[in-house]
C-alpha cells in the first residue's frame, strides 16, 4: 500500500490514511510452507525466527494457524503449492518492521528410531513404496513404510543404519552409447 504524502499544512479529508502505528507487540509472521511440509505443521508447535536485518538475534514464537488452501496465485511462475502458516512472536524487539524476511524453523514432532532417506531413493513398485537395498553386487526391493516426508527427504521405517540404498532404480536398463567410437576420457586432443 503506498501512502499519499502529507506535507505541513496540508488538509486531511475524514477516512483518508496519514499513517500507519504497529504495535511490535501484536505482530505476527506469515510464512509460506510446500505442500509435503505442510502435513509436519501444526498449531502450538515452537518456532526459532532469524531476521535477515537482525543478525545473531533469535526470536521465538509459535504456529497460530495452518493454512488449509494453497496460497498460489495463478500468474505467479512458481508451479509449487505453498500454503500460509502464521507464527505468532513470543519475543519482540522495537527494531522488528513490517516487510522484513527471515528464517524460520519449525520444530517437528520428534522421531525417534527413524531412518532419514532421499526422497529419490524411494520408489513406487506394485503400489508400494521401496529402497533397492545393496545385496552382493546386485540390489533388491525392499517394502519401507514412510513415517514422515518433506521436500527432499522421508522418515522411512523397514531399512537399518548403514544400509547402503540406490538413489536411481536398478532394475531400469542403462543406456548405452550407439557409435562405434571409444571414449578417450573427454577434454580436446
Amino acid at each position: 500500500m503506498s501512502l499519499p504524502e502529507y506535507r505541513e499544512g496540508d488538509q486531511v479529508e475524514p477516512g483518508r490514511t496519514v499513517g500507519q502505528v504497529i504495535d511490535p507487540k501484536a505482530m505476527e509472521l506469515v510464512a509460506k510452507v510446500g505442500e509435503l511440509e505442510r502435513s509436519n505443521i501444526k498449531e502450538g508447535q515452537t518456532v526459532e525466527i532469524e531476521l535477515d536485518a537482525l543478525p545473531g538475534s533469535v526470536f521465538h514464537g509459535t504456529v497460530k494457524t495452518v493454512g488449509g488452501n494453497n496460497a498460489r496465485r495463478f500468474w505467479d511462475d512458481d508451479s509449487s503449492s505453498k500454503f500460509e502458516v502464521s507464527i505468532t512472536l513470543g519475543t519482540t524487539d522495537v527494531r522488528m518492521r513490517p516487510g522484513l524476511t527471515a528464517r524460520v524453523s519449525i520444530e517437528g514432532d520428534p522421531r525417534k528410531n527413524v531412518i532419514f532417506a532421499p526422497r529419490q531413493a524411494l520408489f513406487l513398485k506394485d503400489n508400494k513404496r521401496v529402497v533397492y537395498v545393496r545385496q552382493g553386487n546386485n540390489f533388491e526391493a525392499r517394502e519401507v513404510k514412510i513415517q514422515a516426508q518433506n521436500e527432499s527427504r522421508d522418515a522411512i521405517d523397514g531399512v537399518s543404519a548403514g544400509t547402503v540404498i540406490a538413489l536411481v532404480d536398478p532394475t531400469i536398463p542403462r543406456k548405452t552409447g550407439t557409435s562405434g567410437s571409444q571414449s578417450t576420457g573427454g577434454g580436446a586432443p
